[in-house]
């Protein structure tokens, strides 16, 4: 019966003197360990200023709002416009969460499902991995062009409304990386 024992004690002894294992280069610490994501909110996007308005802010923060509710553990949120007040002919709104994306697919299904009035729908490539966008046209505030795109990564979700007197789908991938750092790194 002395025998097991002793085995056992050498054994954990030996164990326990032994040098440790260097640590392996995929050892590196999990995404959940990185700081939160944190969104930027510069004074222009693509020439136009900021505005504090709050007249025009309502509708950002609104979504910014709803957004919020789309993704987990939020630790962050946006709400900005940018144009010239004095000439609101063109315009950018921009709303967006920071937070886990379980599923940025089945997000954006979510987060436009109810979209019925934007036509020629059409992915988006942020350049962000993982991440997926569509952009579309709504014509509701005639003569007026919404350009309206809304995208869901892994650590975001957001919508960006431009609106002018054409089209502007082309200027979304700029202007979700004035406020999204991690996606200038990507190329997008």
């Amino acid at each position: 019966m002395r025998p097991p024992v002793i085995v056992t004690a050498v054994l954990l002894l030996a164990g326990c003197s032994s040098a440790p294992d260097a640590p392996s280069p995929e050892a590196a610490p999990s995404s959940a360990a990185a700081a939160p994501f944190r969104f930027e909110v510069p004074e222009k996007i693509e020439g136009l200023p900021r505005t504090a308005s709050p007249k025009w802010l309502k509708e950002a923060e609104s979504s910014a709002a709803f957004l919020k509710g789309k993704v987990l553990n939020p630790t962050d949120t946006v709400a900005a416009a940018y144009l010239d007040t004095k000439k609101p002919l063109d315009g950018i709104e921009v709303s967006a969460a920071a937070g886990r994306v379980a599923a940025p697919q089945v997000t954006l299904r979510l987060m436009t499902q109810n979209a019925a009035d934007l036509d020629d729908v059409a992915p988006v490539d942020l350049g962000v991995e993982g991440a997926v966008a569509t952009c579309g046209i709504s014509h509701a505030n005639d003569p007026s062009v919404d350009t309206v795109c809304h995208w869901a990564g892994p650590d975001t979700v957001g919508m960006v409304r431009i609106w002018g007197l054409e089209e502007r789908k082309a200027d979304f991938p700029a202007v979700h990386a004035a406020i999204h750092p991690a996606s200038r790194s990507n190329g997008g």
